[in-house]
């Protein structure tokens, strides 16, 4: 069985001194900033590529990292952008004064918003084992997420409620 326990969306980062008079499309940013990427390898990296490739970005491959802190250092230098998580940005929130997290909707592609992207966090168990341990370790992860990790995550890359999904108890 498994128990949801959240959703993050993903979100665009930039470097915080980038201006620009209107957002585009990402293949428009990616004329100003090179796109700084996860690798390929990674569960994230696919999950970007696939998205990008779904929305007719072909984003052209430079820098590809493994793991969010170099991947925002150069991203807070000013070297290029990236698409990330709050989870991930919250990881590396040594850099969050660098960056500003903008939401995919914030972009278009040929007068049409970008659709949102997310990911899901689940807690696998075998139903019947473990009597009540596994959904009270659900709530308790909710409760955490609701009442003290995304108030943080938001204050420090300040983001609008609602990046993270939390069901409602008993889901």
């Amino acid at each position: 069985a498994r128990a949801t326990l959240f959703s993050e969306r993903y979100c665009v980062v930039l470097p915080a001194t980038f201006e620009i008079d209107r957002l585009g499309s990402l293949l428009d940013l990616s004329r100003h900033l090179p796109f700084i990427r996860y690798s390929a390898r990674s569960l994230i990296g696919q999950q970007i590529d696939e998205y990008l490739i779904r929305n007719g970005d072909g984003l052209e491959r430079t820098c590809e990292f493994d793991a969010t802190d170099p991947l925002l250092s150069l991203v807070a230098s000013g070297m290029g952008f990236a698409l990330s998580t709050p989870l991930c940005l919250w990881q590396s929130r040594h850099f969050a004064a660098g960056v500003r997290v903008v939401p995919l909707s914030a972009f278009s592609r040929q007068g049409r918003l970008y659709p949102g992207m997310s990911r899901t966090f689940y807690l696998a168990y075998r139903h019947g084992e473990l009597g009540t341990l596994p959904i009270e370790v659900r709530d308790m992860v909710r409760m955490a997420i609701r009442k003290q990790i995304s108030t943080e995550i938001a204050a420090t890359l300040r983001l609008e409620p609602g990046f993270l999904g939390i069901p409602a108890d008993g889901e």
